[in-house]
Formats: C-alpha cells, sequence, structure tokens
C-alpha cells in the first residue's frame, strides 16, 4: 500500500539505497514525534534494501531496554552470529562478550567498538548493507557509542544508516553527517486519505472528530477511529495518541494490567521467563488475551503493538505494583543463568537494605564488566551500595561504581559516586576512593584543587597505608607536571618516596613520575637512578591494563634526555600491542607521546599522521587532557614546516586547556610560535613570543634545556635584532643547565649559540657539530649547519660555507622543512651558488591518514592488518591506496614500498603530510 504524504522522504530514502548499492555511504536521520510515521518508512526502507539485493540490518530499540548493555547491538546483529564466530581479528573477543557469545575479556569498552567495525567489514565485503535504528532514542548506551564509532569508519564502504528518533535528537545522532528529515503532521487532504483507506464508512460525525484530535498524526488517526467515541480519549500532555492508548489500557480486566506489566518489565521478551512470572501469581497467557483483542499485544508473540503502550503500562503502574513485578521477574529467573537480569529485577524490587540483593547486583555488574559494558555495571553497582547493610560494603560498592564510571568515560558520574564513598569510608578504603576521585576530578576540576586534595587524604591515610599515600602524592606530581610546576612535582614526587619506609612496595607511578620530574627539574643524579628503576619495572607492565597509561607517559623522559630510538622503540612496541587487542584508549594517549618524539627524531611525517589519528582517538575516547599535549606538539612540526595557518589554529585549539591550568602547554605552543617566527626571519615577533619562557621557566624550575626547546631560538631571535647582551644572559643559563644535567642537545646548541655570539666561531660550530653526532635530531644539526654556513659566508669564506649550507639545505628539503630551506637557498646564492627549489615531492601532497597507510604498507603488511591497526575499514584502505597511487605515480605495492622506502632503511626519504 502507498505511503501517503511522504513523497519527498520516500526520495531522499531510494537515493539513499541507491547509494549503498553502487557501493557508496550514505546516512538518512529521521526526527520526529510518537505514531508520525517513521516505523513506516523504515519498513519501506528495509524491503526496498532487499528488493535491490543490498543486506538490511535492522534494530528497535524499547525503553525496557534502554539500559540493557549491548541490547540494541545484540538484536542488530543477530543474523550475523555464524558470521561473528567464525572470525577473528581486533576487537572480535571483546565484540563476543559483550554479546554473551564469549568468555569475559578484560579491556576497554572501545575494544568492542573496534570489533563492530572488523565484523561489519567483513560483512560488507560480501554486498552493500544498510543498518536500520528504529527508536534509537532508546538505544542503550554502548550500542549507541558502539554506532557512533564504528559508522565514520566505515564512510567509505557500501553501508548505510538509516535512523529514526523522537526529538530532542540524542547527541550521537545529531552529530551525524547526512540527510537529516523532520517529519511533520500530514495535511488535511493527506489525513483524510489515510482515515479513509483505515476506516472506510467511519461516520461522518467521527470522521470529523477524528481528524480534528489527531492533528496530522497518522498514527493517532487510525488509533482514534478504532473508540466508540473518540471524544472519550484523554490526553496526556496535549497528547491525544498517549491518551487513548492509556485509555485502552485502562478499559482492560486489573488481572490483564497485572500480567501486561510483567510484559512491560521483562526486558529482552522471553516467553519462558515470561510464563514462570506469571505462574508465580497463578496466572498463565490466557490472562492477556483481553490486551490481545484490544490490540494492545500483538498476536503472532507477547509483544507491544506500538512501544507507546510499554510506556503507559509502565507510567500507569504504582511503585508498589512495579517492585511487585521485578520480585516476580526476578524469582522466574532464579537459576536461569542470567545473572545480570535477575540482578536488576531485584534491584528494582527492594525497598530497604538487603545485603543478599547487594550481591547479586555486584554479581550481576561483574558479569558487564566482564562484557565491557561500564555504565550498565555503574547503574548496578550504585543500586548495589543503596541496599547495602552497613557502610564499609556500601563504600566499596560505590568505589567500584566511580572505577566504572571512568571505565564508561563518565568522569562527572564517577566524581558523584565517590563523593558518595568519601562520605561513608575510613582508613584504606578510603584512601582507594580518594585516589580515584584524583584521577577523575583531573578531568574536569582545577589542577591546583586536585593536588590539594590528594595531598590532603594521602595524609590522613599515611598511617594506616604507607604505599597507597605514596601512589597518591604521586598522583599529585602528575596535577604539577601538567601545570608546568617543575619544583612543585620534585618535591611531592620525593614527599610520595620518603612516605615508604624499607620493605613497602614501591607503586608504579611512584617511579615513573619521581622520574619525570627529576628530569624536569635537572636532577640528574636522581632523574637517571628513578629512570633506570622504571625501565626494569616498565618491562612488567601490560600497556593494556590500567597500569598502562605510565607506558606512555614515561616514554617522555627517555626523549628528554636523548634516548629518542629507544623511546620510539619502545612506545611502537607498546601501540602495536595496543592495537591488536583493540585497546583504542591507550592507543590514543600513546600516539600523542609519540608526536613529540618524532619531531624530534626528524620523522615529521609519522608525527603529524600519528597526531591526526591521536586526536581522533582523543576526542572519541574523552581522554581530553592529552589533547592539548598533541596538539602543542603537531604545533612545533606544522611550525618547523612554515604552515603558518596550521600551527596558528592548533595554538588557538590549545589555548582553551592553557586557560584551564595546563601551564606546560603554555610552554610548548610558544616555543612553536617562536620556532614558526624564526623560520621566517621574523625576529622581533619570536623575541616577543619568547620572552616570557625566561620568567616561565625561573619561576617554575624547569631546569633540563631539552624538555622543551626554547632558549636557542631566543638567543638566535636576539642576535637577528643585534642584541647580544640578552643573547648571552640567555645563552648563560642555558649553558650552566647543559653542563650539569649532561643534556647532549643543551650541549649541541650551547656551543650553537657560542658560535653566533664569538668572533672566533669555528671551534664552537665545529664542537656543535661534533655533539650533533651523538644524537638522531637531524632538524637541529641542520639548523646549526645553517647558522655555521651563514657566518662563514658573512666572514668571506664562501666556499667553506657552501659544504654546511648544502648539507643543511638536503636535510631541510628531506624534511620539508620549507623556510628553513628557503634560507639556506638564500644564504647559498649569497656564497654564490643557486639552487633551485626542488619539484613537490609527491609524498608531502598525501594527507595524514593517507601517509599513514602508506607508511604501513611499505612495512609490508596487507590491507586487512592496515585496517586492523588503523581501526578503520578495508575498503578504507582501498580507497587511500588509491589515492596514494595517483598522486606517487606508481601503479602497486612493490612500487610503492620502493617509494616509500622499506622499513629496514632509515635513511629513506621522509616527507612530512599536508592537511
Amino acid at each position: 500500500m502507498a505511503i501517503i504524504g511522504r513523497d519527498h522522504e520516500l526520495g531522499v530514502l531510494a537515493a539513499a539505497v541507491g547509494t549503498v548499492r553502487d557501493g557508496s555511504c550514505a546516512t538518512v536521520v529521521m526526527v520526529g514525534d510518537p505514531g508520525i510515521g517513521k516505523t513506516t518508512l523504515l519498513q519501506h526502507v528495509s524491503d526496498s534494501a532487499h528488493g535491490l539485493s543490498v543486506r538490511a540490518l535492522r534494530v528497535a530499540a524499547v525503553d525496557a531496554e534502554a539500559q540493557l548493555p549491548f541490547a540494541g547491538l545484540s538484536q542488530l546483529l543477530a543474523p550475523l552470529r555464524v558470521t561473528l564466530e567464525e572470525h577473528t581479528g581486533a576487537g572480535l573477543d571483546a565484540l563476543r562478550a559483550a554479546l554473551g557469545l564469549g568468555p569475559p575479556v578484560a579491556a576497554d569498552r572501545f575494544a568492542a567498538y573496534v570489533g563492530l567495525v572488523t565484523l561489519l567489514t567483513r560483512v560488507v565485503a560480501e554486498g552493500p548493507l544498510l543498518v536500520v535504528v528504529d527508536d534509537a532514542h532508546w538505544l542503550d548506551a554502548p550500542t549507541a557509542e558502539a554506532l557512533a564509532f564504528a559508522m565514520p569508519r566505515l564512510a567509505d564502504d557500501a553501508v548505510g544508516l538509516v535512523v529514526a528518533t523522537r526529538p530532542p535528537v540524542p547527541g550521537w545522532i545529531d552529530a551525524v553527517e547526512g540527510d537529516h528529515l523532520a517529519l511533520g503532521p500530514l495535511d488535511a487532504v493527506e489525513a483524510a486519505e489515510v482515515l479513509t483507506r483505515a476506516c472506510p464508512g467511519l461516520d461522518e460525525g467521527i470522521r470529523r472528530r477524528v481528524l480534528a484530535l489527531a492533528a496530522g498524526n497518522p498514527l493517532a488517526l487510525t488509533e482514534l477511529a478504532r473508540r466508540p467515541d473518540p471524544a472519550d480519549a484523554p490526553t496526556r500532555g496535549g497528547d491525544p495518541l498517549l491518551g487513548s492508548f492509556a485509555a485502552t489500557v485502562a478499559d482492560l480486566p486489573r488481572a490483564t494490567r497485572e500480567a501486561l506489566l510483567r510484559v512491560a518489565l521483562e526486558d529482552e521478551g522471553r516467553d519462558d521467563v515470561l510464563r514462570r512470572a506469571l505462574g508465580i501469581r497463578g496466572q498463565d497467557h490466557g490472562v492477556l488475551g483481553p490486551a490481545v483483542d484490544a490490540g494492545v499485544l500483538a498476536r503472532a508473540a507477547p509483544g507491544f503493538r506500538h512501544p507507546l503502550f510499554r510506556e503507559v503500562v509502565r507510567l500507569a503502574a504504582s511503585p508498589g505494583e512495579r517492585r511487585a513485578a521485578h520480585r516476580d521477574l526476578a524469582a522466574a529467573l532464579d537459576g536461569a543463568g542470567d545473572v545480570e537480569a535477575r540482578g536488576r529485577h531485584l534491584g528494582a524490587a527492594a525497598v530497604g537494605p538487603d545485603e543478599d540483593v547487594a550481591r547479586a547486583l555486584e554479581e550481576a555488574a561483574g558479569r558487564a564488566l566482564g562484557r565491557t559494558a561500564y555504565a550498565a555495571a555503574v547503574d548496578l553497582l550504585e543500586r548495589a551500595a543503596q541496599v547495602s547493610a552497613d557502610s564499609g560494603a556500601q563504600g566499596a560498592r560505590l568505589l567500584s561504581a566511580g572505577y566504572a564510571a571512568f571505565g564508561a568515560g563518565r568522569p562527572l558520574d564517577a566524581l558523584r559516586l565517590l563523593d558518595g564513598a568519601l562520605e561513608v569510608t575510613e582508613g584504606t578504603l578510603r584512601g582507594r576512593v580518594a585516589q580515584a576521585r584524583g584521577m577523575a576530578a583531573l578531568l574536569v576540576e582545577p589542577l591546583d584543587a586536585v593536588m590539594a586534595f590528594l595531598v590532603r587524604e594521602a595524609e590522613r591515610v599515611q598511617g594506616v597505608d604507607r604505599p597507597l599515600a605514596a601512589a597518591m602524592l604521586a598522583d599529585a606530581v602528575m596535577t604539577r607536571t601538567m601545570g608546568g610546576w617543575c619544583d612543585q612535582a620534585v618535591g611531592l614526587a620525593r614527599q610520595a618516596r620518603a612516605t615508604l619506609a624499607p620493605g613497602d612496595p614501591v607503586p608504579p607511578n611512584v617511579t615513573a613520575y619521581l622520574a619525570a620530574a627529576h628530569v624536569l627539574a635537572g636532577d640528574t643524579a636522581p632523574a637517571a637512578e628513578a629512570m633506570v628503576q622504571f625501565e626494569v619495572l616498565a618491562d612488567t607492565l601490560d600497556p593494556v591494563s590500567p597500569a598502562g597509561h605510565l607506558l606512555a607517559i614515561a616514554s617522555t623522559p627517555l626523549a628528554w634526555t636523548g634516548r629518542l630510538p629507544e623511546a620510539c622503540r619502545r612506545l611502537d612496541g607498546w601501540v602495536a600491542r595496543a592495537r591488536e587487542a583493540g585497546a583504542v584508549g591507550f592507543t590514543a594517549l600513546a600516539l600523542a607521546q609519540s608526536v613529540e618524539i618524532r619531531f624530534r627524531l626528524g620523522r615529521w611525517d609519522e608525527g603529524v599522521a600519528h597526531g591526526d589519528e591521536a586526536l581522533a582517538l582523543l576526542e572519541a575516547t574523552g581522554q581530553l587532557g592529552a589533547v592539548g599535549y598533541a596538539l602543542s606538539n603537531l604545533a612545533m612540526i606544522r611550525a618547523g614546516q612554515g604552515e603558518e595557518a596550521a600551527t596558528r589554529a592548533l595554538v588557538a585549539q590549545a589555548e582553551p586547556f592553557i586557560a584551564a591550568g595546563a601551564g606546560s602547554l603554555f610552554a610548548y605552543v610558544r616555543a612553536a610560535l617562536g620556532l614558526l617566527a624564526n623560520g621566517f626571519r621574523r625576529g622581533a615577533e619570536a623575541v616577543a613570543v619568547l620572552e616570557p619562557l625566561e620568567h616561565f621557566a625561573r619561576e617554575r624550575g624547569l631546569r633540563r634545556p631539552g624538555v622543551v626547546m626554547w632558549q636557542p631560538d631566543l638567543v638566535e631571535a636576539y642576535m637577528r635584532l643585534r642584541r647580544p647582551p640578552d643573547a648571552r644572559r640567555i645563552l648563560a643559563t642555558l649553558a650552566e643547565q647543559s653542563q650539569r644535567t649532561g643534556d647532549r642537545w643543551g650541549l649541541a646548541v650551547t656551543h650553537r649559540c657560542r658560535g653566533l655570539l664569538a668572533e672566533d666561531f669555528d671551534g664552537a660550530f665545529r664542537t656543535a657539530l661534533a655533539v650533533h653526532d651523538e644524537l638522531e635530531m637531524p632538524f637541529e644539526r641542520a639548523r646549526t649547519q645553517l647558522l655555521y654556513g651563514e657566518r662563514l659566508r658573512r666572514a668571506r669564506r664562501r666556499v667553506e660555507s657552501r659544504a654546511q649550507l648544502s648539507a643543511a639545505l638536503a636535510t631541510f628539503e628531506r624534511l620539508g622543512a620549507a623556510p628553513w630551506a628557503q634560507q639556506a637557498r638564500d644564504e647559498l646564492a649569497a656564497s654564490g651558488v643557486r639552487r633551485r627549489a626542488p619539484a613537490p615531492d609527491e609524498v608531502r601532497a598525501l594527507t595524514p591518514r593517507e601517509l599513514q597507510v602508506a607508511l604501513l604498507v611499505a612495512e609490508g603488511l596487507r590491507n586487512q592488518d592496515v585496517a586492523a591497526r588503523l581501526f578503520v575499514s578495508e575498503k578504507t584502505v582501498e580507497r587511500h591506496l588509491s589515492l596514494i597511487y595517483a598522486k606517487l605515480g606508481v601503479r602497486n605495492r612493490a612500487a610503492l614500498v620502493r617509494r616509500m622506502g622499506g622499513p629496514a632503511d632509515e635513511g629513506r626519504p621522509r616527507a612530512p603530510a599536508r592537511g
């Protein structure tokens, strides 16, 4: 039968299905009130897809399952169960666990979402696919998150998404790109035609009343016409449809309404559970007959004919009636094996403290965590705390709920739960709660407040649990390093270590943050000792474990102290392991750390690619604390490339994090802006942005020159402005810090700066280059060669200058450091040698994602492996490869490997990506 009044919507849906059939992605979001026709249109589009050989997967969310983790995904993927069990790949074990099809896993919640991407790519490889979601406003949170994560990563595949929802539109849907259709009421002519077709021969008086009351809502037209007198249907909140449904339910016998409540509250529509629940009250399915006859229940199965009936039944019941129904359902599930469902019903039925119920809820939460259903575990554990028999048990369960909320990406909920736990706990348990609260607060509260809280709580617990107190003080160290307060960080780190008595176990974070703090403050011997201790510990840590973030954080002190290849090798190994496990959270954090390391190593292409991916994954996983760090380090690479607009955009994005207290980023972005200005020989601008760092470093105790590389840039800018006294002042500090800490980069640039200031400059520059030979920092070496060549040329030693300038130019061109390469060409021209700018390197035309694909293919990975590494589909990899082949002028993988260089060829040409 034709759908009346929806020609525009039908056209949009037909175009979307056609797009998917032809091999591309399409998305349609329909928004409208209940009964407006969304489900009818979804059924039409599903049928159309089938007729065009497009496979349709459909999920109809219901309000009863909104708190049931992965209920929507389980329904959606039910036809793919065999496919899911047959395949292996990133995240699939977590996805099977999430759906109850495999054993529990220890993973972050995004592992299952990665599994969804992997599974759908396998399905799409066999033909186009349409994902249809009805009543998306009732989707459980993990399903909604999974779709929000997966669909953008399938944007290059023949996958369509058609979603129907009520207003207000859920956030994850509001962000979906595609066609958005607002379904309004039918006009008078269309409404009359719908009513005529649905109820021919209707009394004219009733017909007029129905048309007036229904106000163009298609379902209201037919439902009101079913009543003997539509005028007797009350409205609910001005909604005649809801009022009609409520009146229909109210007309049913009491016993039928009681049975209907059990149907409404049984989450998964299991007939066996419902039969047992009815049997507890001496009833059978026959009691539901009047509801079937009245059109409340469908005839084929004990399910509601329309979701609104479920809402009406639940709203009509009193709290006591709902508790009784939940008790019956819990009893019906006793011994059935569904621990989660039984726990939810027991929790809903409880009216006061009941330790048996609390334990059942706790067990249910454990099952939920094993399925990475963190949000569901939060609710179960919070309810368990509410019915706990004593304060100790209540506090422990609130602590577990807080951890689960943090894992679910809900830091505000975590704070609320943990604050509640603080009110009922003492001693070691309170200390554990306080430590968890401190970590959650890092995302939402001022750093100074978090530090003060952790220090205060550590003092409270020190007398009963020294290792815990030390761990809390170590966490407080992180607030100081993020804020850029290096001396304070050292003081807290030392206090954390001193808290421990001989023989006490040393928490991993104590060692990690102690090492970082001493490096920042330039305390050479203690830093070296702590670094050795942490390296031993690092070999025992799993990057996928809760302590894994320490590995990413600890990679930066290695880089700051010049051990760049080792830091890069360790970090890459941890990232590979995390990718294989689908651990998106750790991958994002580690990639953010990787940007700084690759900038220093001169692997700017990889740095940009890693930074681009890191930002996307950090945003997806809610790890906002690391976003500013990734932005500031990307800004350094873009500044080196001379990408002025991109650099300033990144700095602008980092500013809110600085304003929120992340003072360390102030130094990083200022260094990036200074580098940018010096690249274009804008001395006054470089001085303006870099001078504040002198006070910043002195005030906050930043005394390791290799942490934020700003001092030689300020010396160079001063000399460009002919201000040697100021340059000497900065150089004196740089030289002292470098000599005291043994910082090899600091020593190299100290001699570079001396070469700028000295009359007899050869010795200084040659010493600088000799120290550079010990480092793998090609950009820094090239800058020394550029300045040396410039001084040689100005001393009229043109022939000697050309060797230094030519070497510098080669490095700058290889890195894509455009303004610096132009400086070298200008100096060479002044020495009598003309060098044309090389033809644009095609590699530099690659986007960050294209470059990442090209580099992984150059390592010998198959498309399937590349897709798994990047958490995208194989079709996305194929599309990027096609673009890469076209841009680089190669025809196959072998040619691409030669063009990019093999993984063992560390001297291969590398070029930065252009965003």
